[in-house]
């Protein structure tokens, strides 16, 4: 992403990069997650710098707790760029064709009873 100062003042900025999945049946999701953000060096006005940020596959998972796994579901990410969670500035889809497990994990906390789960 290339951020510019627009300013008329030297100023740094922060660029966060927040992933928000597909809507999903089986599991409960927040709206957006932060994945990556990087900091410019000090920008004088109207000077532009390129940050790059790096996503792997396991950041777009979410835990299913029914298969003890973390999962890529089916559908499009969209990708949001912006200074903050409510200040986003662009938008990039990411589409995944097949579910993917990402990790699967041991189940080494069981309970002896059952936990009954809340839900909406």
């Amino acid at each position: 992403v290339t951020v510019k100062n627009s300013g008329s003042m030297a100023g740094k900025e922060v660029a966060e990069l927040y992933i928000a999945a597909p809507k999903s049946n089986d599991l409960d999701k927040p709206i957006k997650e932060l994945k990556a953000f990087a900091k410019t060096r000090l920008l004088q006005p109207r000077e532009e710098q390129t940050l790059s940020m790096t996503l792997s596959l396991s950041d777009l998972a979410s835990f299913d707790a029914n298969i003890n796994a973390w999962v890529a579901d089916v559908g499009t990410y969209d990708i949001q760029i912006g200074s903050s969670s409510q200040d986003i500035k662009q938008h990039l889809n990411l589409k995944v064709a097949s579910k993917t497990v990402t990790e699967k994990v041991h189940d080494v906390v069981k309970s002896a009873e059952k936990i009954k789960t809340l839900t909406k």
